[in-house]
């Protein structure tokens, strides 16, 4: 199950025509995945 945030993530990557997104800040790979990474 996805959630919510990635949700919302992909749709407006999506809605940009983007193909792919970076997210390299742990606080936002948090937020967006809901996996928490080791800093």
């Amino acid at each position: 199950m996805m959630s919510i945030h990635l949700e919302a993530v992909l749709a407006e990557v999506h809605d940009a025509g983007l193909d792919a997104l970076l997210v390299s800040t742990p606080a936002n790979t948090y937020y967006v995945s809901g996996f928490r990474a080791i800093t």
